[in-house]
């Protein structure tokens, strides 16, 4: 009987090692496909990690851009409005001048009215003088 056992028990433990090596072979089937998986995972991480720095990059590059371009539309608009004070202060000037000149030209247009009413008053006086004489030298004659 204790032959029987020992073969039975063998035969047990022989089982329970199949069993064992068969789990052990199921669970290297598994880890193997895992690190398929995982190798395929990481790849992917890494493409996609590859993605991103390149959309940094492309973001770092618009924005350096749009500062470039911010930078030069503030060159422009300082010049733009440095012209303007220029344009203005020249206009002003100008009208200046203009208005020095029409007040002068106001004072001379008055002088030469009030020059050309003394001449009218003294052709009427003239006027008057010689109607006068001719009055007295008809009479005289």
């Amino acid at each position: 009987m204790g032959h029987a056992v020992d073969k039975d028990l063998l035969t047990l433990v022989q089982q329970n090692l199949k069993d064992l090596i068969n789990d052990y072979n199921n669970i290297n089937a598994v880890l193997a496909l895992q690190s398929k998986q995982l190798a395929n995972v990481e790849d992917k991480v890494t493409v996609l990690d590859d993605r991103l720095d390149a959309l940094v990059q492309q973001q770092k590059e618009r924005q350096e851009a749009e500062m470039t371009r911010r930078e030069e539309i503030d060159r422009i608009l300082k010049r733009l409005l440095s012209f303007e004070k220029f344009v203005n202060e020249s206009l002003l000037m100008k009208f200046q001048a203009l208005e020095g000149g029409l007040s002068k030209t106001d004072s001379k247009v008055e002088n030469l009215e009030q020059g050309l009413a003394e001449v009218e008053n003294k052709v009427e006086q003239l006027g008057q003088e010689v109607k006068g004489r001719r009055t007295m030298d008809v009479k005289a004659g």
